[in-house]
């Protein structure tokens, strides 16, 4: 049992030598006591009680957050979206950088291009890029990778904010719901609203092992990755060329 600092006690009724190892949740790293074995060591005689021992974990580098701009629900304060960390299990190639797959960060990294994860240690937001243009009406494209380092295959959710108003709970704007993902590069479609506002928005790509995650919330699997990205008018919009050349001159390029 523990007490209110989580101290450990033990009552130990047989004589002899105790190896005591803490099993520790995903997102966690035990800091305490430390060596290889990360153990606890206690002879016993028998019949005997042994308090306080004690165990440290941190959770500072364990957990991969998102990294929209506010008014995102980014930061752990606003519940913004946060993984515990399983090695090699999340989006993107793993082979194709020979980087870690995901790294972690205390908390979330809000920034205006969405590269905050990225530019914080190591490039690891590399599991989704769009290969069509969006534009109102029309169908999306994207490709999103897949890694599961010997694990079950996930479950992909993501958004795109279409109206631009600084989330993403409005009808329509889940994309992509409860998809199981095995290991791979995935070619998966999409409808632009008819309503959606041209201009730059952001997405959130969440793949854990959890169904029906929300954009915010914590999860113990995989991996966030947030993208700015731009959705065009589908107006076309006349631009007048200005050409000046020189009188009576001749073979000037246009460009």
């Amino acid at each position: 049992r523990t007490n209110s600092a989580g101290r450990y006690s033990f009552t130990m009724e047989e004589p002899g030598t105790y190896i005591i190892r803490e099993s520790v949740k995903p997102g966690w790293r035990q800091t305490y006591p430390g060596g290889t074995d990360l153990s606890h060591t206690i002879v016993s005689v028998g019949a005997e009680s042994f308090l306080d021992v004690d165990f440290g974990n941190s959770d500072a580098d364990g957990f991969d957050h998102g990294d929209a701009p506010a008014p995102y629900p980014t930061l752990e304060a606003n519940n913004g979206p946060t993984h515990a960390i399983i090695p090699d299990f999340g989006l993107g190639p793993i082979g194709a950088t020979g980087l870690t797959l995901t790294d972690g960060e205390p908390d979330g990294l809000p920034d205006v291009d969405a590269m905050g994860d990225d530019l914080d240690n190591e490039p690891d937001e590399n599991g989704v890029e769009f290969t069509t243009n969006l534009s109102p009406g029309a169908a999306g494209t994207v490709e999103v990778s897949v890694s599961l380092g010997g694990n079950a295959p996930g479950m992909l959710q993501a958004w795109i904010d279409f109206n631009g108003d600084g989330d993403w709970a409005d009808s329509g704007e889940q994309i992509i719901r409860n998809l199981t993902l095995g290991e791979g590069t995935h070619t998966l479609g999409f409808a632009v609203p008819v309503g959606a506002v041209p201009g730059t928005t952001y997405a959130r790509f969440r793949y854990a092992q959890e169904s029906n995650l929300s954009y915010v919330g914590r999860t113990f699997s995989g991996e966030v990755e947030d993208y700015k990205v731009d959705i065009l008018s589908d107006t076309p919009i006349a631009v007048d060329d200005k050409y000046t050349v020189e009188q009576e001159s001749t073979n000037n390029a246009l460009t």
